[in-house]
């Protein structure tokens, strides 16, 4: 006997009114009356994904969501200005923008698990003192791909669905980095 499955994901987006800048991308597939399993993403800068266009990044973290047990996730980004790739931004656009730092704050509210995916050159906010408190805070459970060459966690878009999930210590980075 055939049978139909139908689920719905909710998405929402925060941004400016410009639209140049990205402050959180939440999707959500729970299903009534659900309790929330949030599964939060902390990348480098928002790319294309938005509400409705994903991108390889954003798919990526969304199948690792689904696979850790988790019925939402909210991607943010250590800097919410839109760009193809995070080697192209100025240093302008990679200042503690402390509006995008509650973006973060608000995302990991409640959260169960945090995976953290910046890539290389991660810039200030990572010396950010309230961003190191923030994270160095955090009671769940923090992952990565892996840690690249430079000691910082990998990039999604480096990474492929067959790339496992490991712990990530936020303390030791932060004292190596810091």
């Amino acid at each position: 006997m055939k049978k139909t499955n139908t689920s719905f994901i909710k998405i929402e987006s925060t941004v400016d009114d410009a639209l140049n800048k990205r402050y959180s991308l939440k999707k959500t597939w729970a299903k009534n009356e659900e309790a929330i399993k949030k599964f939060v993403v902390i990348m480098h800068n928002p790319n294309v994904a938005n509400e409705i266009k994903g991108d390889k990044s954003s798919n990526l973290c969304l199948n690792k969501a689904v696979d850790e047990g988790c019925n939402e996730i909210i991607t943010v980004n250590l800097y919410a200005t839109r760009g193809p790739k995070s080697a192209q931004l100025s240093q302008l656009h990679k200042i503690v923008e402390y509006q995008n730092l509650e973006s973060i704050k608000e995302a990991l509210d409640g959260s169960e698990k945090l995976l953290l995916a910046w890539g290389d050159n991660p810039g200030p906010m990572v010396r950010d003192y309230q961003f190191i408190r923030l994270l160095s805070s955090y009671e769940g459970e923090i992952k990565c791909f892996r840690i690249n060459i430079s000691g910082e966690p990998c990039h999604a878009s480096l990474c492929g669905e067959e790339t496992p999930l490991q712990d990530f210590n936020i303390i030791e980075y932060f004292n190596r980095h810091n």
